[in-house]
């Protein structure tokens, strides 16, 4: 039967009662799990943040070791100029001939 236009259309009848507690259960179950899945990305997160920090320390350990290694290897390329130097003055002050220069270790 049509109904006229002036009439509201009946009012869809509310669910049954069990029906409610699912809904709920339901809604509440997948706030859970987006709280879940949050959590889990903050750990993550952090987790990356540690190993990202640890990678940087391991590099700059790094660096540290080559910058030591280097700074060795020029004193002692110094420390041998010096000598070198300090034997030629030696030897031009007393007007000795100069041994053949050698092979530095």
């Amino acid at each position: 039967a049509w109904d006229p236009p002036g009439d509201p259309p009946e009012a869809a009848e509310p669910p049954q009662e069990p029906l409610f507690p699912a809904l709920a259960e339901a809604v509440q179950l997948l706030q859970e799990k987006e709280r879940f899945k949050e959590r889990e990305k903050e750990k993550h997160h952090v987790q990356l943040v540690m190993y990202r920090r640890l990678a940087l320390l391991r590099w700059i350990h790094g660096l540290q070791q080559k910058v030591l290694e280097q700074q060795d290897r020029l004193q002692e390329s110094f420390d041998t100029i010096l000598d070198n130097r300090k034997e030629l003055i030696r030897c031009m002050q007393h007007g000795a001939p100069c041994p053949a220069a050698a092979p530095s270790p």
